[in-house]
């Protein structure tokens, strides 16, 4: 175990997990928050002196990242922060809109409205336009995933769980835009609303015009036809 220290920016100790796991942790946490931006080029030299750790570890930790799809190895470039295209970002909400319609159809086929949605609804609800934009990111993708989960089905739950990264990945990329935080508060509760209410039609409608609507904003701001 080795204990590492970071003082540039938008880094933390790493605390006392291995460190090539502390390190693809923290480089994650730096591309999901939009610290290292879509495209940019990662030094081995400049990040082995900021993280304090030999070239092999680096690139072990670079190996997860780029298995994962959070990086992108070139021969000409060595490592970059991956750009997702216009095509990248409809193929993930594509499949993300068909997991989350199916969780909202079995929820609102039972009336079932899962307590943690109603939670990160709430926790939604409490923020501001001051808020840090991480904060709006999490309690939106809670709410998601709280839903998927409350459905009951674990192979559903398992599927989205694995497909997150790669949300968080299109949110980042375009971090000056955002929903408003009055359109998620209001589009999430008229989800709650129709599944507990029973409306089948009705919650697949909210959530696929929900998320259809993302996925139309994603890709404009994208700069390209999916």
């Amino acid at each position: 175990m080795r204990h590492v220290n970071m003082e540039r920016r938008g880094t933390r100790p790493l605390g006392t997990v291995s460190t090539v796991d502390a390190l693809q942790e923290e480089l994650e946490r730096r591309i999901l928050e939009g610290d290292l931006r879509p495209g940019e080029h990662l030094g081995e030299i400049d990040l082995s002196e900021q993280y304090r750790v030999g070239r092999n570890t680096l690139r072990a930790a670079f190996d997860g990242l780029v298995h994962r799809g959070l990086l992108a190895r070139s021969r000409h470039r060595g490592v970059s922060v991956r750009v997702l295209t216009a095509r990248d970002l409809a193929d993930v909400y594509e499949l993300r809109t068909a997991l989350e319609v199916q969780a909202a159809v079995r929820l609102a086929a039972r009336r079932l409205v899962p307590p943690e949605a109603e939670g990160a609804l709430a926790r939604l609800g409490r923020l501001t336009a001051r808020s840090p934009r991480s904060e709006q990111v999490d309690a939106d993708l809670a709410f998601h995933r709280s839903v998927v989960a409350g459905a009951g089905n674990a192979r559903l739950t398992r599927a989205h769980a694995e497909m997150e990264t790669e949300i968080r990945l299109c949110l980042a990329q375009l971090r000056e835009e955002y929903a408003s935080l009055r359109t998620l508060t209001a589009e999430h509760t008229g989800i709650l609303r129709a599944i507990a209410a029973g409306d089948v039609a009705a919650a697949e409608s909210a959530v696929r015009r929900h998320l259809e609507e993302a996925t139309g904003w994603l890709v404009n701001a994208a700069g390209g036809a999916a």
